[in-house]
């Protein structure tokens, strides 16, 4: 907050609020106020958020949210997802988005041990509303279950659709406070150390799902999250693949698939592994195919491939990726 500005708190109304919230009331600046409500909303009842944004598109299959919500909360979340439908077809325009980072980038991202402040890299984070990387407390880091894949009745693992209720790996961070502290108030949150926070990642990869980084305009424009997830369960990967990116919610790493022919065996590992339909095999040369256009530089064909025939690349012609150590490098923080 700008030194010259007079923070607003719940006192000067007569009202005690949990510090976690107070905390997040007093991190907007007097022109952001208004992002309180959605983040409030967007953090307490997150579970619900992300159900009704799914049902919108028309992605959730379960028969109803996770909980009820009071009268008054439903029909002010209603009307901002209405509020913001069309908003979603632009980069300009669009207040929640993600950036696929491979797994080293998002390893960066949990393990930073100071504070960070990049803002406005827009040729990084393409996103007019949300284009930051400042971190006060990069230590502070809750897990918990990924709300897509609870959108699902059929999710898939890392969570587990075999396992009881909602067990499973959890998969989801909030990184930075407030965020943190405020969404481990969730039971199906919690807080975590950078250590867990890599392991997690690290299995996650392995069993084979790309990571993504999500920003958020409400969330004073910030990177606040990574999740692990899947083209089954994701309502990002979901609403790309199925309107071919119209819907700018998902942008690439800034790293392409390259393909050595001459080692590919034609398994088709690859094209049942990618997440953004972007390698199919060549029936008659029995070989693999890179669709550059769709491929996004998640690197989980690169770790899936037997052969180590799949290797990444920077791509010129993308965005930089969410390197942090070549960031600060370049941008000074």
């Amino acid at each position: 907050m700008d030194e010259t500005e007079t923070a607003v708190t719940a006192d000067q109304f007569g009202v005690t609020l949990d510090p976690s919230i107070q905390r997040l009331l007093e991190s907007y600046g007097v022109d952001e106020k208004n992002n309180f409500f959605v983040a409030y909303m967007y953090l307490k009842h997150h579970f619900n958020m992300v159900y009704r944004l799914s049902e919108l598109a028309g992605l959730a299959t379960t028969k109803a949210p996770p909980e009820e919500l009071d009268e008054t909360l439903e029909v002010f979340m209603q009307a901002y997802l209405e509020s913001v439908r069309l908003d979603l077809f632009s980069k300009e325009t669009i207040p929640y988005a993600s950036k696929v980072v491979t797994l080293d980038d998002a390893k960066q991202l949990v393990t930073i041990q100071e504070p960070i402040d990049l803002r406005n890299i827009s040729n990084v984070i393409p996103f007019t509303q949300a284009n930051s990387i400042i971190l006060e407390n990069p230590d502070a880091i809750a897990l918990g279950k990924c709300a897509c894949r609870l959108t699902r009745a059929d999710y898939c693992e890392p969570m587990g659709q075999d396992l009881e209720g909602e067990l499973g790996i959890d998969c989801c961070f909030f990184i930075g406070e407030p965020w943190a502290t405020v969404i481990a108030e969730d039971p199906r949150f919690r807080k975590c150390s950078q250590d867990e926070a890599v392991h997690v990642l690290e299995q996650c990869h392995e069993f084979g799902v790309p990571q993504l980084a999500f920003w958020r305009k409400e969330l004073n424009r910030n990177f606040y999250s990574i999740c692990n997830c899947c083209k089954c369960c994701c309502v990002g990967m979901l609403a790309h693949n199925a309107f071919g990116g119209a819907v700018p919610c998902v942008v690439p790493s800034g790293y392409k698939a390259v393909l050595d022919a001459d080692a590919c065996s034609g398994c088709a590992i690859c094209e049942e592994t990618c997440h953004f339909l972007a390698m199919t095999v060549d029936e008659e040369a029995e070989k693999a195919v890179v669709d550059f256009a769709k491929c996004m530089g998640c690197g989980v064909c690169v770790d899936r491939c037997p052969e180590n025939a799949v290797k990444l690349v920077r791509d010129e012609a993308e965005l930089e990726p969410v390197d942090i150590r070549a960031l600060r490098k370049k941008y000074g923080s």
